[in-house]
């Protein structure tokens, strides 16, 4: 129950409509699932690019081993690219309603 009351007086000490922090919120969470899903993608691409000279010896296989990695770390990167600037508009945004 104190927790409770935690809660309530943060949600009170912020201004703005609190039903706009609320969506700031939910937004906050879907970037984070938003990133997640990014990662996840890249670890698949990435054990498929483990896969792949496993299953077919050869050296045509070990290059498309390699040029699959290097697409699991670009999917990774990106999604972090993309999470830093979504973070970073809704932190302006988050200003805005502060004030």
């Amino acid at each position: 129950m104190d927790q409770n009351n935690k809660h309530q007086d943060y949600v009170d000490s912020l201004k703005g409509d609190p039903r706009d922090l609320l969506a700031l919120q939910r937004t906050r969470l879907a970037v984070e699932r938003t990133l997640l899903s990014f990662v996840r993608t890249g670890i698949a691409i990435f054990a498929g690019a483990v896969a792949v000279p496993l299953l077919f010896p050869g050296v045509p296989a070990r290059v498309g081993g390699w040029a699959l990695a290097c697409v699991a770390a670009a999917v990774v990167l990106w999604g972090l690219a993309r999470y830093r600037t979504a973070k970073r508009r809704l932190e302006l945004q988050a200003r805005k309603l502060a004030n």
